[in-house]
């Protein structure tokens, strides 16, 4: 783990991160955000980003698999991520550049020739677990050469943890 910069302050119960360069298994990280109210009930709002490599892949996340997620190219990955410890939003985006590509078990995005994006909206809370929404873009040239999204796939669920799982809802268009 490297730090390259950034900046920690912590001032009247709240901690602040700027601009927070690190690089761990050959894979970038920018942080930035705050964290109120510190020691009594925390409230955050955190943005990162990051690069995913093969070798952090190969290192922390295929080593806990039986079958190992193959990652090609350029992937990069970004959240917001706010909340509360009774409500957490994530925002999540994995965007695979042309020529990237995640395979698993033998499955993998396709369309290696365009740009593609996953992006949504989470919500995480003690007793459920709600994909507000969750889009599959492919990034298509119009006539003008510009880049446009296409959602190909779209996905709206809710999941209620009690004490067994249950799938209230799982819309997939």
């Amino acid at each position: 783990f490297l730090i390259k910069t950034g900046n920690f302050e912590f001032l009247n119960n709240k901690l602040i991160v700027d601009s927070f360069n690190a690089t761990f298994a050959n894979t970038p990280l920018f942080l930035k955000g705050s964290v109120d109210s510190v020691t009594k009930n925390p409230k955050f709002d955190i943005y990162f980003t990051s690069k995913l490599s093969k070798d952090f892949v190969d290192n922390y996340i295929n080593t806990n698999l039986s079958y190992p997620i193959n990652v090609k190219g350029e992937v990069l990955l970004s959240s917001n991520i706010k909340g509360t410890k009774n409500e957490i939003n994530i925002y999540p985006s994995v965007r695979l550049e042309e020529g990237a590509d995640i395979s698993y078990m033998g499955a993998n995005f396709g369309d290696e020739n365009s740009i593609r994006e996953i992006k949504g909206q989470l919500v995480f809370s003690p007793q459920k677990f709600i994909v507000k929404n969750l889009d599959y873009f492919k990034y298509i040239y119009s006539q003008n050469n510009r880049l446009y999204p296409i959602s190909l796939v779209n996905i709206k669920s809710e999941i209620l943890m009690k004490k067994k799982v249950f799938i209230n809802y799982l819309n997939i268009k």
